[in-house]
């Protein structure tokens, strides 16, 4: 799956979210969409939020004994902890109940919705981690294209490259 972020909007999309289509008929196809209207649709941050690792990184710490006892991580825990990520990452949604009156969003709600629809919770799982890939991706273009300029040397980058050039002379 390929993702259009405007790039003025990188940073605020990963932490904060993007609108996740639920009915792919209503989206045309579209996971991740601009405008979520009426829905279905939840909105998700990225992976690497501080909402999702937070969470997450709360349910490994719990399990460090049995992590370490088993020297990985045990795919309950994992999944403990994917959900607990998730479920800090989803910030609104845009959901109907079966009489078309919206739902109202609230993290009890969430936590039913993304432990008892598994195709939900992989549809966020995707697009969280895609997110999380995206800002890796761009992170590391940004580090390679970045011009020699204050910008670069507070990435380390000029420093560096300056170090390792020989000087060069007019005469």
């Amino acid at each position: 799956m390929k993702f259009s972020l405007k790039r003025r909007d990188d940073k605020t999309a990963i932490e904060q979210g993007v609108w996740v289509s639920i009915d792919d008929e209503v989206f045309d196809n579209k996971l991740v969409i601009e405008d979520p209207g009426t829905g279905p649709a939840i909105k998700v941050a990225s992976m690497t939020s501080k909402l999702y690792t937070t969470a997450y990184d709360k349910v490994t710490r719990a399990a460090q004994d049995v992590i370490r006892a088993l020297n990985w991580l045990p795919p309950d825990v994992r999944k403990s902890a994917a959900v607990a990520g998730l479920l800090a990452a989803v910030t609104d949604w845009r959901i109907a109940d079966e009489d078309g009156k919206p739902v109202p969003f609230s993290k009890e709600a969430a936590k039913d919705l993304i432990t008892n629809q598994q195709e939900v919770f992989e549809r966020l799982e995707l697009v969280a981690g895609n997110l999380a890939r995206y800002r890796r991706e761009e992170e590391a273009a940004d580090a390679t294209n970045l011009p020699n300029t204050s910008e670069r040397a507070l990435n380390g980058k000029a420093i560096a490259e300056e170090e390792s050039q020989p000087e060069t002379s007019l005469h």
